[in-house]
């Protein structure tokens, strides 16, 4: 598992033993609170050798590496896009049988909010972050095709222990319903992890056939109630088109060339 010593990864640590009892843990810095029966390899991503080494023997990856949230270009570019492909690179070269991708919800994050898409979209990517995101799927697309690597990808939304705004909810993925995710990942898919709720049982939506049921809908309906009762509602979604605006000076330029 790359990005061992960031927020994702550090929870799922404590989660994933019991689903692979054999977890080689990687990051640039060793965490601090690595356990006695944990297993550890520095590497940089932007380094393909180092990359190489960690995938040495290995069956399967788990890919949170790289930068975690919107940098400047130079950031995202080391850690998230050369990064990106020496990972897929050096899983190849080893002879990895799977990865798993962590994108994200940055990579559509430009579609509005009202609008309730699926995984066939277009990417939209709403940052530097976002287009990174679309990048790893591309290259897990590529592999997958040209080189037969089995790969999934999965845009994680929120992720954490509650939701803190309406927003966030529409979007949140606890850990335990993330570890689930992750057992059940196979072959190339894009899944889009967002859990739904209403007056049925509450789903992950998915493709590629993968279906889970969150393990932590007994929180998620009285998180989703409590934020809820706490938002003013809209008649319906507010959406207004301004029309381009012109100098007077413009105007009247063509007005005359007409």
């Amino acid at each position: 598992m790359t990005g061992a010593a960031g927020g994702i990864g550090t929870s799922l640590r404590k989660l994933l033993p019991p689903i692979y009892p054999d977890l080689l843990l990687s990051d640039l810095n060793m965490p601090a609170d690595l356990g006695r029966d944990e297993k550890f390899k520095a590497a940089d991503l932007a380094d393909l050798a180092q990359v190489e080494a960690i995938c040495e023997g290995v069956d399967g990856i788990l890919h949170f590496g790289g930068h975690s949230v919107e940098g400047t270009w130079d950031q995202i570019h080391q850690s998230n896009i050369i990064g990106c492909y020496n990972l897929f690179e050096a899983a190849r070269k080893k002879g990895v049988k799977r990865v798993v991708f962590a994108s994200s919800n940055h990579a559509v994050g430009f579609y509005p909010r009202h609008h309730r898409i699926g995984t066939d979209v277009t990417p939209r990517p709403d940052s530097r972050y976002g287009v990174s995101k679309v990048f790893g799927e591309a290259v897990g697309a590529l592999y997958a095709d040209k080189h037969g690597l089995g790969v999934t990808c999965l845009r994680i939304g929120n992720f954490g222990e509650m939701p803190l705004d309406h927003r966030r909810l529409s979007i949140w993925l606890k850990p335990e319903d993330l570890v689930q995710l992750y057992s059940a990942a196979s072959g190339w898919t894009i899944p889009i992890s967002i859990l739904k709720f209403s007056t049925a049982p509450p789903t992950t939506s998915v493709a590629g056939g993968i279906t889970t049921a969150p393990m932590t809908s007994a929180t998620a309906r009285p998180a989703a109630a409590k934020i809820i009762a706490s938002m003013r509602w809209p008649s319906r979604p507010s959406y207004r088109l301004i029309p381009l605006a012109i100098s007077t000076r413009a105007a009247r330029s063509a007005a005359w060339s007409s």
